[in-house]
């Protein structure tokens, strides 16, 4: 039993001194709930999926993704692995019945309500 503690305690500090993205710094823009809009220009992330999330984010770091304020999250994620990008946790587990399941439509730079 001793050595399981050991084994699980290293593996929880080996994931805690992984760096983590700073989700504080996201919620300026896109609040702390992730329902806003940010500066009106962006989709809502909380109405994403995971996958569409990490998409996103790692697209903004490698340049094949972003709108209006892609240099902004250029900037943001640079810092990070794709590993930490996809390691978030932010969006919803699934479409939760959308009928596209490839995301939200956007009109205008807003989510278009499915």
């Amino acid at each position: 039993m001793k050595m399981k503690k050991i084994i699980l305690g290293t593996l929880v500090l080996g994931v805690s001194l992984f760096a983590e993205v700073k989700l504080a710094d996201c919620a300026t823009c896109h609040g702390v709930e992730f329902d806003k809009s940010a500066m009106d220009s962006s989709q809502v992330v909380s109405l994403l999926t995971k996958i569409e999330v990490t998409e996103a984010l790692q697209g903004y770091k490698d340049g094949t993704y972003g709108g209006p304020m892609k240099a902004i999250m250029v900037e943001q994620v640079a810092k990070y692995t794709n590993e930490e990008l996809a390691a978030t946790g932010i969006g919803r587990e699934n479409n939760h019945g959308r009928s596209n399941p490839y995301g939200p439509r956007q009109a205008g730079g807003h989510v278009v309500a499915e």
